[in-house]
């Protein structure tokens, strides 16, 4: 069994507002993390910049979770417009 990925509250209300191409490129990123992880390499950092979007991340080794902590989106770009 691999690491899972959970998305906080607020972190997953910000994703609802971002453009789809966004949010598929964080979740493959996201995904590329837990694999790296599952096969036991470190976290290289606390936080992840793609696509205009900061992620804060929280490793929980014993119970195998990636926590997506808060998401801040830095450009425009990324936001769906309304």
């Amino acid at each position: 069994m691999g690491y899972r990925i959970e998305v906080g509250v607020e972190a997953r209300s910000i994703l609802e507002t971002l453009a789809p191409y966004v949010v598929l490129r964080l979740g493959q990123a996201l995904a590329r993390l837990a694999e790296a992880l599952t096969f036991g390499e470190e976290l290289p950092a606390r936080s992840l910049e793609l696509d205009g979007c900061v992620l804060e991340l929280d490793v929980d080794p014993r119970a195998q979770i990636l926590r997506v902590v808060s998401l801040l989106p830095l450009g425009v770009e990324a936001v769906t417009p309304a």
